[in-house]
């Protein structure tokens, strides 16, 4: 790793074993198509979006979130834990603008952000990080975000990440209060609370069977 880009040196690959690795007729490969829940009852909500029934509604595929004094936060194992939490599905009938609060190591907006992905394939759709006036933002003091998803087929359904690829000192993610708001409601918050929205993501991939 270098500086926290995600660069990946590597040498001596393997590609050759003398003797077989040991299988069965019955061994499968692993399986890492993500727990996506509330599949087949979503609405346009986000279930438990303020945890106060405290991780229901969410998958936690990492261990590495946790609830304290009603908001979640990356803290399982400390600053060093990664991960991500995952929402159940939702749809977007009826409001497409999403508010929360969040706070945590926002300045590294190349590790924590807000991915919202497609039930079924599970392509990353669209992907927010901190507000433009919170490029240092690295505390645990709550700010207003509002995420814009009117652009998405409100024919499928989707679901929320919350990533903390992060390890430095204060290299959690905390959240609190998700919640679908009518246009109305984004129309009179301030601009300036509106996440930032990473552009230029594939979105189309060719995947032969």
């Amino acid at each position: 790793m270098s500086n926290e880009w995600c660069v990946l040196a590597a040498d001596s690959f393997v590609t050759y074993y003398a003797s077989a690795p040991s299988t069965t007729a019955d061994t499968a490969a692993e399986n890492g198509v993500p727990v996506v829940l509330g599949s087949s009852s979503a609405t346009n909500e986000i279930k438990n979006g303020d945890f106060s029934s405290g991780l229901d509604s969410w998958s936690n595929p990492d261990g590495v979130f946790q609830v304290i004094d009603g908001y979640a936060i990356s803290s399982v194992g400390g600053d060093g834990s990664t991960g991500i939490l995952r929402s159940s599905a939702f749809s977007l009938v009826g409001m497409k603008y999403l508010r929360f609060d969040w706070a945590g190591a926002l300045k590294f907006d190349k590790q924590v952000c807000i991915v919202i992905r497609e039930v079924g394939t599970n392509i990353e759709v669209l992907r927010y990080v901190r507000r433009d006036n919170l490029s240092t933002k690295q505390d645990g003091n709550f700010d207003n975000h509002m995420l814009d998803l009117s652009m998405l087929d409100e024919a499928k359904l989707y679901y929320l990440e919350i990533v903390d690829n992060v390890n430095a000192s204060w290299g959690v993610a905390k959240i609190d209060a998700i919640r679908f708001v009518t246009e109305s409601e984004w129309n009179a918050v301030t601009s300036g609370d509106r996440a930032v929205r990473i552009t230029g993501l594939p979105l189309n991939f060719d995947l032969p069977l």
